[in-house]
């Protein structure tokens, strides 16, 4: 929002009707003088006279203010864009108070609320202290509570409860992630499947187009969860290899079938991390490179196509959801961000078996180098 802009309103709403200033005035009850001072900005109309102002002119008070509480989804995702580069340029308490400031501005604008808590939680790890770093994460909470009790969206409503499960997590706190999302998980309820529901009915009025579009981003999402779920089942096991080794196969299948690492790049990076932490736990040398070989390609595969989601020639319908998000088809971070926790995660110290074998040198210095590290 910027400054309320009344005195250029006043004039252009005057100009508009095709009135003088001792017209306007006469109808107020106030001088010629006055209404001169309102519009050179010497003075401001009482507030009692905004709503008879806003009346005369037929506009609400907010438009007569220049006062714009709500974002397009354009302005929240310019905003988010911009400050997720300036985190990558700017100190961190700078860019945090920018934060704050577009808050208290948009503080009714819940959409944009929810997307700042996504900054908060993609960036508040780059923070200098732990402490800092913790309140950031509170801050988030915060901004999410807020959301969950005033907001009238229940979508936006929703994605706030899981922005702050995921800072609670962070912070060290199961229970009150278990509290905030067990109203959305009943495993004593039978789920009638909506999604299913819904395809069936606009196969049935012959609207095959959005049938289709439904049909291909549930399959795409349910895949996608697929593939991360099975990555954490794999994390709890760690103490069992051949479970493990059982789930990586299960998932290397899905992701050549889906051809995952052109599809989402992002979620494939997360299981080559994860196999080669498990080979890791193993000492096992032999499996530890080949993953961390795949996690660096598709690292190096992601940044040179500008981190976007899109679809492909199977999931034809994805590009059209995408256009729809908030954010579009720009990631939550920006690319040097990413960039950095690409080579922050492949020297991460449970690797310190290969730091003396020289193909782990090598992969190092190539994913350095391509990313312009």
């Amino acid at each position: 929002m910027n400054s309320l802009s009344i005195a250029e309103n006043i004039i252009k709403l005057r100009h508009e009707k095709g009135i003088t200033q001792n017209e306007l005035a006469a109808f107020l009850g106030v001088t010629k003088a006055s209404v001169s001072k309102w519009e050179t900005k010497q003075s401001y109309p009482d507030i009692l006279l905004i709503p008879q102002i806003a009346t005369f002119f037929n506009v609400t008070t907010d438009e007569l203010l220049g006062y714009h509480p709500q974002l397009a989804r354009e302005q929240i995702q310019k905003h988010y864009i911009n400050l997720a580069a300036d985190f990558t340029r700017l100190p961190f308490d700078a860019v945090i108070s920018k934060c704050e400031k577009l808050i208290k501005e948009y503080y009714a604008c819940y959409p944009f609320l929810s997307q700042m808590a996504l900054l908060y939680l993609n960036h508040f790890m780059i923070a200098e202290t732990p402490e800092r770093q913790k309140e950031i994460l509170e801050q988030c909470i915060t901004l999410c509570s807020h959301i969950e009790t005033n907001c009238k969206q229940p979508l936006i409503k929703e994605e706030a409860c899981i922005f702050k499960a995921i800072a609670n997590l962070q912070l060290n706190k199961p229970q009150e992630v278990i509290e905030t999302l067990t109203p959305f998980e009943d495993p004593k309820q039978v789920r009638t499947s909506a999604e299913s529901l819904l395809v069936q009915a606009y196969h049935m009025l012959g609207q095959t187009e959005q049938a289709d579009y439904h049909c291909q981003f549930y399959i795409y999402s349910h895949l996608l969860s697929l593939i991360s779920e099975s990555t954490l089942l794999l994390s709890l096991h760690m103490e069992q290899p051949d479970y493990c080794r059982e789930t990586i196969k299960r998932i290397e299948q899905m992701i050549i079938i889906y051809q995952l690492e052109y599809l989402h790049p992002n979620v494939c990076l997360q299981f080559y991390y994860q196999a080669a932490l498990f080979y890791a736990g193993l000492s096992d040398k032999n499996n530890i490179l080949p993953y961390l070989k795949c996690f660096a390609s598709v690292s190096i595969n992601l940044l040179e196509n500008n981190l976007t989601l899109h679809g492909d020639r199977y999931f034809t319908q994805i590009d059209k959801w995408v256009s729809n998000l908030t954010l579009g088809a720009q990631a939550p971070r920006d690319k040097e961000a990413v960039a950095q926790s690409c080579i922050e995660c492949i020297t991460n110290p449970a690797f310190s078996i290969l730091f003396e074998d020289v193909e782990y040198k090598n992969l190092k210095l190539e994913l350095e180098r391509k990313l312009f590290i």
